[in-house]
């Protein structure tokens, strides 16, 4: 089974660099861009594997929520919107630029910046412990609903992903060393092995890839091993 986590286009806050988490944001012109080139770019890529995902799912916050509905369009599938894959909760903070949380709740940089302190969280919202686990549990979720399915595409936010790609697979050994990034559209890959009844764990094969937005008509393709070319 392969699942493929594609973070959201550029948001209208993303572009006024003021911090989202669940605020509820557009995407920016720029990010409807990414979207199409996303959807293309994937359209091609399981037409060469001569394959379908089977499922399309989607955080139900609108910078997701659109970018999922325009894959959606190349795809040929419905997004089914999960409240479970929504970015970390940032409380007080939402809407400020990092200048303005800093400044209203100090000593929070500090922790911040300590990336592997899980019991680090937003005044009221959440740690990055409870991001982790919810994170793990909806997409967990998700993978085990689909065992049997060879391809499933999830949009979601960069905390999401990096939460779940940090805690939850393993990596291939060219990405052993590698730090988890999560660019606006890019996509990362992930292919579970199935033993017996169960699933194995997930293996990280695609991190972070964002090559097909460079091009505006998304003509990225694979050939027929479904290779990029």
């Amino acid at each position: 089974m392969n699942l493929y986590l594609v973070r959201h286009g550029v948001s209208t806050a993303n572009q006024a660099k003021r911090l989202q988490g669940q605020w509820d944001t557009d995407l920016a012109p720029e990010g409807v861009r990414q979207a199409g080139a996303t959807g293309r770019f994937l359209a091609h890529y399981f037409a060469g594997l001569r394959e379908s995902p089977v499922a399309l799912y989607t955080s139900d916050l609108k910078r997701a929520r659109q970018t999922a509905e325009t894959i959606g369009r190349y795809l040929n599938l419905a997004p089914i919107t999960n409240p479970g894959l929504r970015e970390m909760h940032a409380g007080r903070a939402e809407g400020m630029t990092s200048e303005e949380w800093e400044r209203a709740f100090p000593g929070l940089a500090a922790g911040w910046r300590e990336t592997h302190n899980l019991e680090w969280g937003w005044p009221d919202g959440e740690t990055r412990r409870q991001l982790v686990e919810r994170a793990t549990q909806t997409i967990d979720a998700i993978v085990d609903l689909h065992r049997i399915a060879q391809h499933v595409v999830v949009v979601t936010h960069g905390g999401v992903i990096r939460a779940y790609l940090d805690h939850a697979v393993t990596r291939t050994p060219e990405l052993a060393d590698a730090d988890v990034r999560a660019s606006n559209c890019s996509f990362h890959h992930i292919q579970f092995s199935p033993q017996g009844k169960a699933l194995g764990a997930g293996c990280l094969i695609m991190l972070n890839r964002t090559a097909h937005l460079a091009d505006p008509a998304g003509a990225d393709t694979p050939d027929a091993t479904g290779q990029l070319v």
